[in-house]
């Protein structure tokens, strides 16, 4: 079984790699548009709601793809910020909950709404755990463990 889904995984990534840049925006454009449309099919059994799912079905893979093309062709790249944290992810993975927890155990007085302590904690815990985690990786001799 995964070697089925393997094969057929490495048929869609070679279907997209060979596309061509103006097929996917095709696909996309297309896609958006047909989506403001209004159906006007009814459901139920009958040919009509038949083809409207094996329709809403190629499109959604059609879309799928013309995403997959744009990505591939326009956001292709990363910069510094990006790898940076790329590199410090097994270690923010490693060391973010005891980071999480002081800052959990710092905001427990805080009388806010949940929620905005919630967008709080997250605003502060997420940058927090990324430099933490970026002070451990300039330790000696960390950069071989982590």
């Amino acid at each position: 079984m995964s070697d089925a889904v393997g094969s057929m995984g490495e048929g869609v990534r070679a279907a997209v790699a060979s596309l061509e840049r103006g097929a996917g925006r095709l696909l996309l454009l297309g896609g958006i548009f047909v989506l403001w449309g209004d159906s006007g099919f009814p459901g139920g059994l009958n040919p009509a709601a038949f083809f409207y799912t094996l329709y809403e079905s190629i499109l959604c893979v059609g879309l799928s793809i013309g995403l997959i093309a744009l990505f591939r062709d326009r956001f292709n790249t990363q910069g510094k910020i990006a790898k940076t944290m790329a590199d410090d992810s097994y270690t923010v993975y490693l060391f973010h909950i005891p980071v999480l927890l002081a800052l959990q155990l710092a905001l427990i007085d805080v009388g806010i709404d949940p929620l905005l302590k919630f967008v709080m904690f997250l605003a502060i815990g997420l940058p927090l755990s990324f430099l933490v985690s970026h002070g451990i990786q300039m330790l000696p001799y960390a950069k071989n463990i982590l």
